[in-house]
């Protein structure tokens, strides 16, 4: 007959197998929905709308936002509470076209085509990123939650955005942004969305 502890010693290292098996399993997500926020790459179609405050050293802007981009086409607009258009800004084959104050105008990059007509400061190119919780690559100092993230610093040559994120909600397979904040040398933004669309 064998050992005891012949015995025993197999079983022992059988059942811890087991264990960590088991442990493993547990600490798995048990939403089968879950995704990592790189999955947002594939949204490359969606619409999100909300409620927009900008402040700045001379002026506040207050109104509505709304955000379109599929393949083809970038579309951005802010309208105030009242219902008239602020600006609209459409992006396409890599020209950005700026409506506001009733003249038209063109330049192919749509962040410096804001500041040099509305005088607002407002990171387009990647806020496009930003706004469905993703980041460029330039950020820098990230602060990351279990399933999103929550803040980060991004600094250019032109200027250090500060970017916070206070509340995400479940839209279909994703965790998207629903109240974003940025904080820049003279401006400050504020996005609350009501509502995300997209195509999957």
């Amino acid at each position: 007959m064998k050992p005891l502890k012949t015995i025993i010693q197999p079983l022992i290292i059988v059942l811890l197998a087991a264990f960590l098996s088991s442990c493993g399993l547990l600490n798995k997500p048990s939403d089968p929905d879950f995704k990592l926020p790189a999955d947002i790459n594939k949204l490359k179609s969606w619409t999100v709308r909300g409620k927009v405050l900008i402040k700045t050293d001379t002026e506040n802007v207050s109104g509505y936002f709304y955000w379109h981009k599929d393949l083809e086409t970038n579309q951005f607009s802010l309208n105030a509470f009242i219902g008239i258009n602020i600006l609209s800004l459409t992006t396409e084959n890599g020209i950005s076209t700026l409506e506001f104050g009733g003249s038209v105008y063109q330049d192919t990059n749509p962040t410096r085509l804001i500041q040099t007509v509305t005088g607002l400061d407002l990171p387009i190119e990647n806020l496009e990123f930003w706004v469905r919780g993703q980041l460029t690559g330039t950020e820098k100092h990230i602060v990351r939650g279990s399933q999103n993230i929550k803040q980060f610093v991004q600094i250019n040559k032109q200027q250090k955005w500060q970017v916070k994120y206070s509340k995400y909600q479940k839209q279909n397979i994703y965790h998207l942004p629903m109240a974003i904040s940025l904080t820049g040398k003279n401006t400050k933004l504020k996005l609350s969305v009501s509502s995300w669309e997209f195509l999957l």
